[in-house]
């Protein structure tokens, strides 16, 4: 891992209500609000970058009592500072957390794929004896495998070539020397590869999008992840969007659930649900879930952070 996340601040308290310096958030391990609060805290992971927003917009709706810490994305510039599994991604949000708070009890979860890292890190802390109350996943699909045989070089070049002809004529030679380039950087065999050079952080697109190596490391987690059975007990919201592409209620995870597991709608699409006014009812779907957890704590749970 980076030695840039290695030396970050641990964590930055953020105002529920005052504006947020997303840049800040990154820079830091962990971001919290309301961590006074008596209340088990509930612990999101963050697989992208500038999701402290979405924090602060789940933080105004729980109230004061409910501590709320969100875990950020390991930071770099290289493909070498950021984790290539889920397992790798697991130990190092495992690492944070435990800096947070060594002890239980946690309920853990995430938006989209950090869900997925937030289950697989819950299921390593229930091995260790920590009291993980639950798992929440949000709008969190199980990742589909590609056959390796549809995901050469020569199908993504041509995927990219087609790409290119719906494209206006004077974006279309840009957008091939990007990703096709891209494509014979990453995908080459190993004895065309120049030591010591890889490809550049932050490629420009011809969309002028910025494609940093965080994207490349989630998608290649996403596509190495074998999920294991849990018997934790796992809350999953979904989105219309999501059922839509999956076509089943546990969006894929049903025959790795083996605990208690709660499914429920929200509204909104994947990447507008942290929008108004779709928090509210996100959130308010949240805090029936936790409010549950709470009518069946002990006074030693109750202690602050």
């Amino acid at each position: 891992m980076s030695a840039e996340s290695d030396t970050a601040p641990l964590l930055l308290r953020l105002d529920p209500v005052g504006p947020v310096d997303l840049d800040a958030a990154d820079r830091s391990r962990a971001v919290g609000l309301h961590t006074e609060g008596r209340r088990v805290p509930l612990v999101l992971v963050h697989s992208w970058a500038r999701e402290a927003g979405h924090l602060q917009q789940l933080a105004r709706h729980l109230g004061p009592e409910q501590p709320i810490y969100g875990i950020s994305p390991p930071a770099g510039e290289w493909p070498r500072d950021f984790p290539r599994t889920v397992e790798a991604w697991a130990d190092f949000c495992g690492a944070t957390l435990r800096r947070l708070r060594p002890r239980g009890p946690y309920v853990l979860g995430g938006w989209s794929f950090g869900g997925v890292v937030a289950l697989t890190l819950a299921d390593r802390l229930a091995a260790s004896g920590e009291d993980v109350r639950r798992v929440v996943m949000i709008d969190s699909r199980l990742p589909k495998k590609h056959p390796r045989s549809q995901r050469n070089w020569l199908r993504k070049c041509l995927h990219h070539l087609d790409e290119a002809l719906g494209r206006e004529r004077g974006h279309r030679l840009a957008y091939v020397r990007t990703k096709v380039g891209g494509l014979w950087e990453r995908e080459r065999p190993r004895w065309l590869r120049v030591p010591g050079r890889g490809p550049t952080p932050g490629v420009k697109t011809s969309e002028g999008v910025q494609r940093h190596p965080l994207m490349r490391a989630l998608h290649t987690a996403y596509l190495r992840y074998e999920p294991l059975a849990t018997a934790l007990p796992v809350t999953l919201f979904w989105t219309a969007e999501s059922y839509a592409h999956v076509q089943e209620l546990t969006l894929g995870w049903g025959p790795y659930l083996n605990g208690p597991f709660e499914s429920q709608a929200i509204p909104g699409s994947h990447l507008n649900l942290f929008d108004r006014p779709h928090v509210e009812r996100l959130t308010a779907a949240l805090q029936h879930t936790l409010d549950g957890l709470a009518r069946s704590e002990t006074p030693a749970a109750l202690r602050a952070v």
